[in-house]
């Protein structure tokens, strides 16, 4: 995979935030255990994080992705 990346320290970089990110959130889903029996005020706080990932973390990283398969296509 790294050998496809163009040569550029931004490149590897990004690759490298995606590996840390995608381990980050399993670790974190091992940790929390989501699928315990919750209360109704932990079940709206989850509902409510899911929201706030929505609007703020998925169009960052969905930018992110296009920028960077716009050099694929370049």
């Amino acid at each position: 995979m790294l050998a496809r990346l163009p040569d550029g320290s931004v490149a590897i970089t990004a690759m490298l935030l995606r590996v840390v990110q995608v381990a980050l959130v399993g670790a974190w889903i091992a940790w929390r255990q989501p699928w315990r029996a919750t209360s109704p005020a932990q079940q709206r706080l989850g509902r409510l994080v899911m929201v706030m990932v929505a609007v703020l973390l998925f169009p960052a990283g969905a930018t992110l992705f296009l920028q960077s398969n716009s050099t694929v296509f370049n």
